[in-house]
């Protein structure tokens, strides 16, 4: 059995171990994990780790042995990786080591990132591999991705993570943010309005993210209906959807801009309009 979980911040050199590890050259002409790892190459790939846009998982044996860790990171401009596929991509990289091979463990790693990528709000991951490396191609191939092209002599691959997971997350934040629970409770609320939050409310009021928490806002019970969501960029989103107020039985018109800031999703806009019987909802 192994414990699948997120890495530590104490635990950056077993995951350079992995990334080591990762690297597919005959064992007779690899270099030194330092002296490979620190060349320009390969430094974009684990420098500065913990900055927006890196994840990764490490796996325990039943031992609390580290046997093995999956990544991702955003390689954008001069740092593009040899899996790079756009600005907007993540590149992923995995390793086992020996012990924990042969039992399913990259498969449930590789799941577990592409799982995560999708809370972060990414559509696709991609990875580079040698062809060589045949078992590796096999369990890529089987998690859905697939080759898009050359690097070198390694293999770009991409697969979809799904955006309907992703605008499944975005509308439970988005309900989430209208339960009277969350609405009450001063914490839980600034957990989720990003420090610029601006509302415009029905009224035509302003409203900011200190006035919200301290003066509180409406506790009523109310449901979403009609949710679409269109993205506005990478790490932005916009959200359009009708509101019934049970309280009060009304119905509003919301539009909600979410925007990913310290690598997580959090409300920076929010506008409400009373629907009247000739309104149109777009």
């Amino acid at each position: 059995m192994f414990e699948i979980r997120k890495l530590n911040k104490a635990e950056h050199d077993f995951l350079k171990e992995m990334l080591y590890e990762s690297i597919f050259i005959d064992e007779s002409k690899k270099p030194p994990l330092k002296q490979l790892l620190d060349t320009k190459d390969m430094l974009k790939y684990h420098i500065n780790w913990g900055r927006p846009g890196d994840q990764a998982f490490i796996a325990l044996n039943s031992e609390d042995k580290p046997v093995g860790a999956v990544w991702f990171r955003l390689l954008q401009g001069a740092d593009k990786g040899y899996g790079y596929v756009d600005e907007c991509t993540p590149e992923l990289g995995i390793a086992v080591s020996k012990e924990g091979r042969g039992q399913g463990l990259g498969r449930k790693l590789m799941r577990a990132l592409m799982e995560q990528a999708k809370i972060d709000g990414f559509l696709k991951l991609s990875l580079s591999v040698d062809p060589d490396n045949i078992s590796a191609v096999k369990l890529y191939q089987s998690l859905g991705f697939v080759e898009v092209g050359m690097e070198g002599t390694s293999i770009r691959m991409v697969a979809n993570v799904g955006e309907s997971s992703f605008m499944n997350m975005i509308r439970e934040l988005e309900e989430s943010h209208l339960h009277p629970d969350i609405r009450k409770s001063s914490e839980k609320l600034g957990h989720i309005l990003a420090d610029n939050f601006v509302e415009i409310g029905s009224s035509g009021r302003m409203f900011g993210k200190e006035e919200c928490l301290a003066d509180g806002v409406s506790p009523d019970e109310m449901t979403i209906h009609d949710f679409a969501m269109r993205r506005l960029s990478e790490g932005i989103v916009l959200t359009t959807y009708q509101i019934m107020n049970k309280t009060n039985n009304r119905r509003t018109l919301r539009s909600s801009i979410w925007k990913q800031i310290d690598g997580r999703w959090q409300l920076y806009f929010h506008q409400g309009t009373i629907k009247s019987s000739e309104t149109e909802y777009l």
